[in-house]
C-alpha cells in the first residue's frame, strides 16, 4: 500500500490519558527535584508520541494531543501554584526567541 496512514484514534486517546496521568501525578510531589525529574519524563514521553505519529496524516492528531496534554498542565499548575501561577519569577517573554 502507498501513502500514509491514519493514526487508530482509541489508540491516542490512550496515550493522550497516560500523558495526563502522569502530569496529574506532579500534584502530589513535594520535592522540587522529584517533580523536574517527572517533567523531564513526561516531555520524552511526549517527544515519542510526537515522533511516532509524525509518518502519519496526524494535523488533527497533533492539535487533538496538543489540546487535552495543555489544558491538563494548566490545571495541575493552577492547583499546585494557586493564584501565583500567572505572577511566575520570570515572564514567559524571557524564554520565548
Amino acid at each position: 500500500m502507498v501513502g500514509k496512514f491514519y493514526p487508530a484514534k482509541a489508540k491516542v486517546i490512550a496515550k493522550v490519558d497516560n500523558i495526563c496521568k502522569e502530569i496529574m501525578k506532579l500534584k502530589s510531589m513535594q520535592d522540587s527535584k522529584t517533580m523536574a525529574a517527572q517533567i523531564e519524563r513526561i516531555n520524552s514521553i511526549i517527544t515519542g508520541a510526537a515522533e511516532y505519529y509524525k509518518v502519519a496524516i496526524c494535523s488533527n492528531t497533533y492539535k487533538f494531543m496538543d489540546h487535552r496534554i495543555m489544558q491538563t498542565a494548566y490545571r495541575t499548575f493552577r492547583k499546585i501554584y494557586g493564584k501565583k501561577y500567572r505572577q511566575l519569577p520570570l515572564p514567559l517573554k524571557v524564554y520565548s526567541l
